[in-house]
């Protein structure tokens, strides 16, 4: 009987500290929104130090020429199926992102606003003066994978973070196979 009790108990125990690659991209959302940059530099997948990634992302958030913010949405997930490739179980997961970036100099509205549609394959684009920021709305594209202490790793594959931080932690083939 205290088998079975134990047996049960280390069961439950999984299932309530195992994550989700649902439950952990909501929560990167949140602290990218937060700009809680110590967990989002833990969660992104880099072949940097978690301090480089954190100062790259501080770097990117706020520079002398602007700043990057998440817009809180109810975003709305999709997940692929898990893929086995290799040892480790992948998803991609996209949403619909909002993002701010306001300047702190004044821009060329149009040839900013043109850069911007193309960087981030933008559906809507919204310019606002008073701000001197630019609304954002697009699909963004993430790679989840399982590390072997069962968390799971963030590799963006679109413009959302420097590609600079994640390019080089998966492979090409693997993308292919995920279908990227």
């Amino acid at each position: 009987m205290k088998m079975k009790l134990l047996f049960l108990f280390v069961f439950a125990s999984g299932m309530v500290f195992s994550q989700s690659p649902l439950s952990d991209a909501k929560k990167l959302y949140t602290a990218f929104h937060d700009i809680d940059l110590e967990t989002v530099s833990e969660m992104l997948c880099s072949n940097d130090s978690k301090e480089e990634v954190y100062k790259k992302l501080d770097a990117y958030f706020l520079s002398d020429e602007s700043k990057f913010r998440y817009v809180q949405t109810n975003a709305k997930y999709n997940i692929s199926p898990k893929k086995i490739i290799g040892d480790k179980s992948y998803h991609v997961v996209d949403f619909r992102n909002v993002v701010r970036v306001t300047y702190f100099k004044p821009i060329e509205v149009g040839a900013t606003q043109k850069s911007l549609k193309e960087k981030f394959n933008a559906q809507s684009i919204n310019y606002d003066k008073n701000r001197n920021a630019f609304l954002i709305v697009y699909t963004t594209k993430m790679i989840v994978f399982s590390e072997s202490d069962g968390q799971w790793k963030f590799l963006f594959d679109d413009n959302t973070i420097p590609r600079d931080i994640s390019e080089s932690c998966i492979d090409t083939n693997v993308k292919k196979d995920l279908g990227l």
